[in-house]
């Protein structure tokens, strides 16, 4: 079947789609465009109205921050202690941010996660958290309908993020760092795919996190969260283990 071109982006398309749509196709006719970096995926207008996907918006904001450095191609060629201190700047942001949202409500918790693809998550629960957790349980859950919350705190403990209030703050804050975390999972993904041990690569990112997560716990930001008297902080693996005895969080 012939097809004509999209009257915005040039696109083939059926002559029965553009006839619905104005001769458009239909990403256009539902107010999307080509990426004006890559010129070949799709995105809907930023705020500045321009089309950007989400790939080249990455790039961009990666490429505002100075110190990152995209031009390396296997272990040898990292900076680690850079990347330590990359992880550092950002985890102290995300603290600071946090601070505010979490008021004079004190952290029993904090867990530093090290995550799938080189990512460091923070997680946080509260005092008044705790009440929270049934029914963040029955959000993501598909069993356990029969628990009252009794049942629920008693099945799950205190200690399981994803039933958090405050689970993976860098998912929830805005912070002006955020391109770090963009950056370490393409070079994850670089160092991944190249001839590299892929043991090495999981231990330098490790030893990074693990660097980042000792200055982050010796810094003002983490001093400055309302803890506990008997408050505890862990270092995950990314099965939500601890990470030096691989037993479960608060044991």
């Amino acid at each position: 079947m012939s097809r004509i071109p999209c009257t915005k982006c040039g696109a083939m398309i059926l002559p029965a789609t553009a006839n619905a749509n104005g001769g458009l196709c239909m990403p256009c006719s539902q107010g999307r465009g080509k990426c004006e970096r890559c010129g070949i995926s799709m995105s809907s207008a930023r705020g500045d109205g321009r089309f950007i996907c989400y790939e080249c918006s990455t790039t961009e904001k990666i490429a505002a921050l100075p110190f990152l450095d995209a031009d390396w191609k296997k272990v040898e060629d990292v900076d680690w202690s850079r990347i330590a201190s990359n992880y550092e700047l950002f985890g102290r942001d995300l603290l600071r941010l946090h601070a505010a949202r979490q008021g004079a409500d004190p952290a029993y918790g904090m867990v530093f996660q090290l995550s799938q693809n080189g990512v460091l998550d923070i997680h946080i629960n509260t005092q008044e958290g705790i009440a929270g957790i049934p029914a963040k349980m029955r959000s993501i859950a598909n069993w356990g309908k029969e628990l009252t919350d009794e049942g629920w705190l008693e099945k799950m403990g205190l200690w399981y993020t994803p039933s958090w209030r405050y689970d993976s703050i860098g998912c929830t804050l805005k912070s002006e760092f955020a391109p770090i975390e963009d950056f370490h999972y393409r070079l994850h993904e670089v160092l991944s795919g190249a001839d590299d041990d892929q043991e090495l690569v999981s231990k330098k990112f490790d030893e990074a996190r693990l660097a980042a997560v000792a200055a982050i716990k010796a810094s003002p930001q983490y001093a400055a969260i309302p803890k506990t008297a008997d408050f505890r902080c862990q270092t995950a693996d990314d099965d939500g283990l601890d990470y030096d005895t691989k037993q479960q969080l608060g044991a």
